[in-house]
């Protein structure tokens, strides 16, 4: 199981924000089963994506504005950080 600490959550960047099209997220470390999963603001899943590198490119060009919750999730569920994005 992963577990993320502060330090490790202090150090992912999630940019640009807002977006246009495309956001990336780099991370401080290989996370492996781990989601990435964006939604609306009445919880309807829009995006999901699994087993994570590094440093991650979404295109979300398919979005229409607004504004979205993005989730990093480790693979047992137990640890979910979450950022709020914005698309322009």
């Amino acid at each position: 199981m992963f577990n993320f600490n502060k330090r490790e959550y202090e150090n992912i960047l999630i940019y640009p924000n807002p977006f246009i099209n495309t956001v990336f997220i780099i991370l401080p470390f290989r996370i492996g089963n781990t989601i990435i999963r964006i939604s609306n603001l009445q919880g309807m899943i829009i995006f999901e994506k699994a087993n994570l590198e590094e440093v991650q490119k979404l295109d979300l060009s398919d979005l229409k504005p607004g504004i979205y919750v993005l989730e990093i999730i480790s693979e047992r569920s137990d640890n979910i950080i979450l950022h709020k994005i914005v698309k322009i």
